[in-house]
């Protein structure tokens, strides 16, 4: 069996209370590092990676139980969806693959009872790497950082930070599973870990354009490098058995996903660090060690932190 997995993105759920009853709608997805912003009440903006695929899960349970449904509407045609029916809940998934270009859709799903219950959410559908005005992905290796990358608007406070660099780091793959003496086996057959630069919500201050602050915000994202290669070194080699091989491959998804956030929170954590001991890159002697640090973990993620 082949099958692609990525990471979880955003889980929203809103329920509804009616006479006698509560109503609850819950989405998951499932999907190569796309964004979902809460933008009003029920109202959910995600971004999409053009030529990947993500997968919508959907739950909606009713208490006390009755006959429950979920149902769409405004499906554009790059989406895979089945109404579902159930007795006190029901589940279906929407598969979602966006071209390149396409345009922002708003997508309607709801939750319907046999008594008349009724709740929804709306996810505003946006391809988010269809231009590079928008953002960049990172070719295999080290990208240079320049003021281009940085088109997002400063906060109105300012902090201690002066610029920001945002990036996503993703990754997908494709996997097999086959029977062994002992059951089945599910491993990696493809396998692809990338960087993106989010441009247009990168930001820096007119006054701050200097090149010790393009400097510090080019460590950022070389740490950001350094975990994507760690990441890549720990999932390659990944097997996981099972009894069969839907459990197989469910087992090896699930702990894709697992060692990705531990690599995440191990990124998350020595950004925190750069930012503290360099003093948001105004201490010139911790920015140039923190440049060692970093350069040698270039050199072998398992070095780092």
């Amino acid at each position: 069996m082949r099958r692609g997995f990525s990471l979880a993105v955003l889980v929203a759920s809103l329920a509804v209370l009616g006479y006698g009853g509560t109503l609850e709608l819950t989405v998951r997805a499932q999907g190569p590092q796309g964004i979902c912003n809460q933008v009003g009440p029920g109202l959910y903006r995600c971004s999409l990676v053009p030529e990947a695929e993500t997968i919508l899960y959907l739950s909606a349970r009713v208490d006390p139980k009755e006959g429950v449904s979920i149902w769409a509407e405004g499906l554009p045609p790059w989406a895979r969806f089945q109404t579902a029916r159930g007795y006190g809940e029901a589940r279906t998934r929407c598969d979602l693959f966006p071209q390149a270009g396409v345009p922002p859709i708003k997508v309607t799903f709801r939750a319907t009872t046999a008594s008349g219950l009724s709740t929804s959410l709306i996810l505003e559908l946006v391809p988010a790497f269809a231009t590079t005005a928008a953002s960049v992905v990172l070719p295999t290796g080290r990208y240079r950082l320049d003021w281009g990358d940085f088109r997002g608007i400063p906060p109105e406070a300012p902090g201690d930070a002066v610029a920001q660099i945002v990036y996503e780091l993703g990754f997908r793959y494709a996997c097999e599973a086959f029977p062994t003496a002992g059951g089945v086996v599910a491993f990696l057959t493809e396998l692809e870990a990338r960087l993106w630069v989010r441009r247009d919500l990168s930001w820096v201050y007119p006054w701050a354009r200097t090149p010790e602050v393009l400097r510090h915000e080019q460590g950022h994202l070389d740490i950001a490098e350094v975990y994507r290669r760690l990441l890549l070194e720990t999932l390659r080699g990944l097997r996981v058995e099972g009894r069969t091989p839907g459990e197989a491959i469910l087992r090896l998804g699930e702990r894709a996903r697992e060692i990705f956030r531990e690599v995440k929170e191990r990124m998350d954590r020595a950004q925190s660090l750069y930012d503290s001991a360099t003093a948001h890159g105004k201490d010139p002697s911790a920015q140039h060690e923190w440049e060692r640090k970093i350069a040698s973990w270039l050199q072998d993620p398992s070095l780092a932190p």
